[in-house]
């Protein structure tokens, strides 16, 4: 008798089990994953926010491919006189430089007192199926596709003829490999502008 006594008193080790049981809370959401104390509500917060960066990454990448092939099929085109004033905005809106200020020896051109209705027309002759041209008031602007990468670079002049003045911007759909400077395939079309504007410069002056 006092044997049986002893047994039912004694604690088995599966009561002690389950007397040590965590608390498992009524929401899975909230409960806490070992070792690194997250909820499962923070994993799955922190998949939705990369999820919806990834999405929005793709938008924003979808619109500027729509942007800039509006651009260029405008310009390989020759339709450049429709819808003058977007596609001149959506140019403004890459990846933009101003050519003088990264490439300061090139900048001394800009500086000279040239014909630059004239340098237009030539450029656009050296550069027959990648050039297109825009006239808003009287400002003309030249936008220039680099010929072996037109869905990636253009350069963009932009004369104004009441004040003679001349910018140049070098634009880019993606951003660049080094903040401020010009990617490696942008370097030989600068220099291939550079030395067709020191062949008018020549050719005009003998």
């Amino acid at each position: 008798m006092d044997r049986c006594s002893s047994h039912s008193n004694e604690e088995s080790p599966w009561s002690k089990v389950f007397k040590n049981k965590p608390n498992v809370s009524s929401n899975p959401m909230s409960e806490v994953m070992r070792p690194s104390n997250y909820t499962l509500g923070d994993v799955s917060e922190q998949a939705k926010r990369k999820i919806d960066a990834i999405i929005n990454k793709a938008i924003v990448s979808c619109r500027r491919d729509s942007d800039w092939n509006k651009i260029y099929r405008a310009v390989s085109t020759k339709r450049t006189n429709e819808n003058q004033e977007e596609l001149i905005a959506l140019s403004q809106g890459f990846d933009s430089m101003k050519l003088d200020t990264v490439d300061p020896s090139f900048g001394r051109f800009l500086k000279l007192n040239l014909r630059w209705n004239e340098v237009l027309n030539m450029l656009k002759q050296f550069y027959p199926m990648t050039a297109g041209e825009i006239n808003i008031q009287s400002t003309r602007h030249l936008l220039l596709f680099i010929p072996n990468a037109v869905m990636g670079y253009f350069a963009h002049f932009e004369y104004r003829s009441d004040n003679k003045s001349i910018s140049v911007y070098v634009r880019s759909k993606e951003t660049r490999a080094v903040e401020g400077e010009l990617d490696d395939i942008e370097k030989p079309f600068v220099c291939s502008l550079a030395t067709t504007l020191s062949y008018y410069i020549w050719k005009n002056t003998h």
